[in-house]
C-alpha cells in the first residue's frame, strides 16, 4: 500500500511540475510578445522544441519517426498552429489567469466534438454540466462594461485544442510520442513561415534566450506529463489541474501586476466544477 501511495504522490509531483512549466511558458510568451511578433514566437518555440528532440531521435533511431499516416500529422500541426498562435497573440491583451480559466473549456469542447465525430454517448448529466460551463464562459467574456473580445477569440483556440485531442484519440493513438511531437513541430513551423518573412524582427540576446527556454520548456512540459501519467491514472490527477489558476494568478501578478477581475473569479466557479464533473464521468466510463 505504501508503494502505491508513494507512486501516486510522485505522479502528483510530476503533474504539478508540468503545470508550473506551462504557466512559466505563458509568462515567457507574454513577455516576448512585447517585443516580437506572435507568429515569430510560435516559429521559434517549435524550432527550438524540434532541436531539443534531436538527441532522442538519434538515440531511438529512424523508427522513432515512422508514421503510418502523415496526412493526419499535417492536420494536427495545422490545428496546433491555429490554436497556439491565437493563444500567443491573445496573451498580450488578457490576464494570464483569465486565459487559463477559458482554457479549461477544452474538456467541454472535447465532449461535444466526441459526440459529433466519434459518436460517443453524452448523458443528460454531462449535457447539463456542459451548459453550466458555457454559462461560466459567458460571465467571463461578457462583462457589464464591455464584451471581452480577446476572451471570445480564446474560445476558438480552446476549440482547436479540443479538436486536436479528438483527432489524436481517433487517428494517432498508435504513433510514437517522438513522431507526434516532431511532425507537429515541423508543420507548425512551416505554417508560421509565410507570416514572418516580411515582418521578421531579430530577437535581442535576452529574447533569444527566452525563445530557447520556451522551446525546451514545451518538450519538458510533455515529459513531466508522461512521467505523471506513468505513476498515476489521469482521472486521479485531474483535480490538481485547477492549481493552474493559482499559479497563473500568482505569476501574472508577480510579473505583470495582474489582478483577476470579479467576472473571471465568478466564471471559474462555474467552469471548474463543470469540467471536473465531465472528466470524472469520462474516467468512470473508461474504468
Amino acid at each position: 500500500m505504501d508503494k502505491i501511495s508513494n507512486k501516486y504522490f510522485i505522479g502528483v509531483f510530476w503533474f504539478l511540475c508540468s503545470i508550473i512549466i506551462g504557466v512559466a511558458n505563458d509568462i515567457v510568451t507574454k513577455k516576448l510578445g512585447k517585443n516580437i511578433n506572435s507568429f515569430e514566437i510560435v516559429f521559434f518555440r517549435f524550432f527550438f522544441g524540434t532541436i531539443a528532440l534531436i538527441p532522442f531521435i538519434i538515440k531511438v533511431g529512424k523508427k522513432s519517426l515512422y508514421s503510418s499516416n502523415k496526412i493526419i500529422h499535417v492536420i494536427r500541426g495545422t490545428l496546433l498552429f491555429g490554436g497556439i498562435w491565437i493563444w500567443t497573440h491573445s496573451l498580450n491583451n488578457i490576464h494570464v489567469a483569465t486565459a487559463t480559466v477559458i482554457n479549461f473549456t477544452i474538456p467541454i469542447f472535447v465532449l461535444i466534438l466526441a459526440k459529433i465525430i466519434l459518436n460517443e454517448k453524452v448523458g443528460s448529466a454531462r449535457a447539463v454540466a456542459t451548459l453550466i460551463g458555457f454559462v461560466g464562459v459567458f460571465i467571463v467574456a461578457f462583462k457589464p462594461e464591455a464584451i471581452d473580445i480577446t476572451a471570445v477569440v480564446l474560445l476558438l483556440a480552446s476549440f482547436m485544442f479540443a479538436l486536436l485531442d479528438v483527432v489524436n484519440k481517433k487517428y494517432v493513438v498508435k504513433e510514437s510520442m517522438i513522431a507526434m511531437i516532431f511532425y507537429s513541430n515541423i508543420i507548425t513551423m512551416l505554417c508560421s513561415v509565410p507570416f514572418i518573412i516580411n515582418e521578421f524582427v531579430t530577437p535581442s540576446n535576452e529574447d533569444f534566450l527566452l525563445l530557447i527556454v520556451l522551446g525546451v520548456g514545451a518538450n519538458l512540459l510533455l515529459y513531466c506529463l508522461l512521467k505523471a501519467f506513468s505513476m498515476a491514472d489521469a482521472s486521479a490527477l485531474v483535480p490538481f489541474r485547477y492549481f493552474e489558476i493559482l499559479f497563473s494568478g500568482y505569476f501574472g501578478y508577480l510579473f505583470f501586476g495582474e489582478i483577476p477581475g470579479f467576472n473571471t473569479l465568478l466564471g471559474s466557479l462555474l467552469i471548474i466544477p463543470s469540467t471536473l464533473f465531465i472528466s470524472y464521468i469520462a474516467s468512470r466510463r473508461k474504468g
